[in-house]
């Protein structure tokens, strides 16, 4: 509103004045407060603008005071000679000082005003042009015209602008012809010419004026500048657009008179200055207005992205030493304020009607940050499919899917346990062994032996049969989806016989038995003591004898 915009108005008043006086402790004049006055009630200001408005307040009290008791004194020492004189005197030093800071102070807050306007076009300038390049990268070929048009005009307004602040720069400076673009960004560059301007006209430095070359040039390059921008748009459509820099029309100098464009320029200095500062912001002002205009004549279907960034893609997360780590790294350009959903099917390769129907009574997973991450419940082992499609809302309304597909392998979990010390596999019985690779399925997994046999049973299983003793060695090798073999190292066993069995009757290996525990043996059995293989001797054969009375064995 009109009353919101005033106090805006006022508030930034006092806080340039807040800023002014840090750096030169000069507070709000009487004019000052009296204008602001009418709006104190209605503003709420932080501590330090409230109490440096009161400051001021006193401060103007003070001054007054003073004024006062020199005049009264002056008064009452030279009232007879000079209190006519005196009184005059005093009246036009007090009103040309105050004349003199109210239009010193007014020059110092326009062009303030001024290069903050800048930074802030700069600001909306540099978020618009990402914005289109933006529209660009995710369609180059169709909007190739569009962003050339751009970079014209950008590059077009940067020179002019340019040209301009190395105008500034010698005005305010003793070296002139100085490139104030070879050091520091454009923004520092204006800081720098603000801060030189407001020093030169506190203390009242000489600003240097214009030549009349330097205006004529001006007036040139923004006759170009007009051609410039202008060719960038179809003739039929001149009259959409309101650009123009006009440098025939006439401006009021600092005495009220209005004289011709170059006279402004080149007779003025502190006026020049000005000028020169409200004429980079409307080339700024006319910059935005055409690129946006550009900007939308891009066809209103095109998606709108405002956010880039980089996906990495492994190939796999987990790598054996010595292998090749695999990803694609793609630039993603997505809109950070449009959701999309991602409805997927388990199991599938490929999407059906029917299943595109039943989406109607599925919960999509949502979008984040431009990607939808999806999980699923695994409960089969082995290489898993599924399929599926992200639906999003084009600027005109209209839905589009794209499918996809993908396959992963699910494993039960383990975890592989080697004891040290028992790396030990025997002659004549089925040593079974577990050989897996994490990263591989067990299909892409081989081994071999160098002493006896290994042959594979079921998913990962290995029966192994050695024949000396002594030691053997088992190599491991895996050949990846590639068909490429890579050895996966080698394992060292110990090679042992089967112990010797322990003939035993009853359970026992010796001793006394009786009779009748004797009679309800089967015979005599070969047991393997501490042996935790499934394997069995049989007896073939045994003598039995008894002792008879005179101590003496024979064989029953």
């Amino acid at each position: 509103t009109l009353v919101e915009k005033e106090l805006m108005e006022i508030r930034q008043f006092i806080e340039n004045a807040f800023e002014n006086y840090q750096r030169r402790k000069v507070f709000l004049s009487a004019s000052d407060l009296s204008y602001i006055a009418p709006y104190e009630n209605k503003m709420f200001l932080s501590g330090q603008l409230e109490q440096f408005v009161e400051q001021s307040k006193k401060e103007i009290y003070k001054v007054r005071k003073r004024k006062r008791n020199i005049a009264i004194a002056a008064v009452a020492l030279l009232f007879v000679i000079f209190t006519g004189f005196t009184i005059w005197a005093l009246n036009e030093k007090n009103n040309a000082e105050q004349a003199s800071a109210k239009q010193l102070e007014s020059i110092v807050n326009l062009n303030t005003n001024y290069f903050k306007t800048i930074k802030n076009q700069y600001q909306r300038k540099t978020d618009l042009y990402k914005q289109f390049e933006l529209a660009y990268m995710t369609s180059p070929f169709k909007l190739q015209g569009f962003w050339n048009k751009a970079l014209n005009i950008q590059k077009a307004s940067r020179e002019l602008i340019d040209f301009i602040y190395q105008l500034e720069y010698n005005m305010i400076s003793e070296r002139k012809n100085v490139n104030i673009f070879a050091k520091g960004n454009k923004l520092e560059i204006v800081s720098m010419i603000h801060f030189y301007f407001v020093s030169k006209t506190i203390v009242g430095s000489t600003i240097n004026k214009l030549t009349i070359s330097d205006v004529n040039l001006l007036k040139q390059k923004i006759q170009n500048y007009n051609k410039t921008i202008y060719n960038q748009i179809d003739k039929k459509d001149w009259d959409n657009i309101n650009f123009k820099i006009n440098t025939e029309r006439t401006i009021k100098n600092s005495d009220g008179d209005f004289v011709t464009w170059e006279n402004a320029y080149s007779q003025e200095t502190v006026g020049t200055f000005t000028n020169l500062n409200n004429l980079i912001t409307e080339i700024n002002y006319s910059e935005l207005d055409i690129i946006n205009y550009i900007y939308s004549d891009i066809n209103s279907s095109e998606f709108k992205f405002n956010t880039v960034e980089v996906k990495v893609i492994p190939k796999s997360k987990y790598i054996i030493s010595g292998n090749v780590y695999e990803a694609e790294v793609m630039l993603s350009a997505y809109n950070s304020k449009k959701n999309m959903e991602a409805y997927v099917f388990d199991g599938k390769k490929s999407l059906s009607e029917i299943d595109l129907e039943n989406t109607k009574k599925m919960s999509p997973f949502i979008s984040k940050n431009g990607t939808v991450n999806i999980k699923i419940q695994t409960d089969k082992v082995g290489v898993q499919e599924y399929a599926g499609f992200i639906s999003i809302k084009q600027p005109d309304g209209n839905i589009n899917r794209y499918y996809f597909n993908n396959e992963y392998t699910v494993a039960l979990p383990m975890a592989v346990i080697s004891p040290v010390r028992m790396n030990v596999l025997y002659i004549g019985v089925n040593n079974n062994i577990e050989i897996s690779v994490a990263g591989f399925r067990y299909e892409q997994v081989n081994a071999s032996i160098n002493n006896g046999s290994l042959i594979k049973s079921g998913k990962g299983g290995w029966i192994a049969r050695v024949t000396k003793v002594g030691k053997c060695n088992i190599s491991v090798t895996v050949k990846d989806d590639k068909g490429t073999s890579r050895s996966m190292g080698t394992k060292e066993f110990r090679v042992k016989r089967v112990p010797n069995p322990v003939p035993t009757c009853g359970w026992k290996k010796g001793g006394t038995i009786s009779k009748s525990k004797l009679q309800s043996q089967n015979g005599i059995t070969a047991t393997l003591e501490n042996f935790d293989f499934e394997y069995k001797f049989k007896v073939s054969s045994f003598t039995l004898m008894t002792k008879e009375s005179n101590g003496n064995f024979i064989e029953v």
